[in-house]
């Protein structure tokens, strides 16, 4: 059933329009300090897709801005539906390893259906004992 979970181009392509409209709206009203126009300074990413986003790995710019105005130049980089803060797994990933996890009674065999480390997938979903959670998924 989980075996054949992946996430394919059109759906980061439509979190990538929903991210670029942010841009824009973001960009529109200019700088949150001072009011003054906000130039376009990407960051560049490399995200993580494990195996069931290798089309999301494509998705390698983080939106982000910088002031204009001397004096200020403070950056805004923008909440983003694709990346998830300044983690390297896309948010997607984080998502659906979390639900699968979840469903699978929260541990058994998730990291191997979705490539995600088993203590990285304990961090995700709030294990107070991630070593614990590593010694039961190798069970």
């Amino acid at each position: 059933m989980f075996d054949q979970v992946e996430l394919d181009r059109e759906l980061f392509a439509a979190l990538g329009r929903v991210d670029a409209e942010i841009a824009r709206a973001v960009r529109d009203d200019g700088c949150g300090w001072c009011g003054g126009r906000l130039h376009r300074g990407d960051y560049p990413r490399k995200p993580r897709g494990a195996l069931i986003a290798a089309a999301g790995e494509a998705q390698v710019v983080r939106f982000s801005f910088c002031c204009g105005r001397e004096g200020c130049r403070r950056r805004t980089t923008l909440p983003s539906l694709r990346f998830l803060g300044r983690r390297v797994y896309l948010e997607a990933v984080v998502l659906v390893a979390s639900v699968i996890a979840l469903i699978r009674d929260a541990e058994r065999g998730t990291g191997r259906e979705v490539g995600v480390p088993p203590r990285t997938l304990g961090r995700w979903l709030g294990s107070s004992h991630p070593e614990s959670y590593t010694a039961r998924s190798r069970s």
